[in-house]
């Protein structure tokens, strides 16, 4: 589900419903926030509010969170949320990409090569094992055109973000 909402998230064709439901597995009743921790880029698929941007330019949780949602945001994180049954731990995979994120900072790779990384392996991630394979062993050119043109997509999608965030500080009320 990590790699569909990467997708989604990058999309603008993804459906809100898509995001939200997918947002909610890994966070719960703060699902709304979830794509941003994966990335700032990702505020255009988010239904923010102004005073959620206000509460986040000054480093602090929003009037409307309570702590029975940050808990039930940290219970989901886990993996211990009701009905889900698959279990696993997405606080340890957010402490991976913001690790990784890090160093890629480091080595000056903008968040640019990085979304469009990510995209492009969250596409293989979801493909069948033998064409993973592929994908992984000989390079995307081995992929039927179908699928390249479906990461192709992506990359296009995350450039169109890099294009659409200076204009949104220049309009936005931050």
């Amino acid at each position: 589900d990590l790699c569909r909402l990467l997708l989604a998230s990058v999309s603008p064709l993804a459906s809100r419903s898509t995001k939200e439901r997918l947002s909610r597995r890994f966070a719960g009743p703060l699902f709304k926030y979830f794509p941003l921790i994966l990335s700032p880029w990702f505020i255009f698929g988010s239904k923010l509010s102004y005073e959620d941007v206000r509460a986040a330019r000054r480093q602090q949780l929003p009037d409307t969170v309570s702590a029975r949602d940050v808990g039930e945001c940290l219970l989901a994180m886990h993996g211990e949320q009701e009905g889900n049954a698959a279990g696993g731990n997405m606080l340890g995979v957010l402490h991976s990409l913001g690790y990784t994120r890090g160093l890629l900072n480091s080595l000056r790779f903008s968040e640019r090569r990085r979304l469009r990384s990510l995209v492009k392996f969250a596409h293989i991630g979801l493909y069948p094992p033998e064409l993973k394979d592929k994908a992984l062993s000989e390079g995307t050119s081995a992929l039927p055109l179908l699928k390249r043109l479906q990461i192709y997509a992506s990359v296009v999608y995350v450039d169109l973000l890099a294009i659409l965030l200076p204009v949104l500080m220049l309009l936005g009320p931050f």
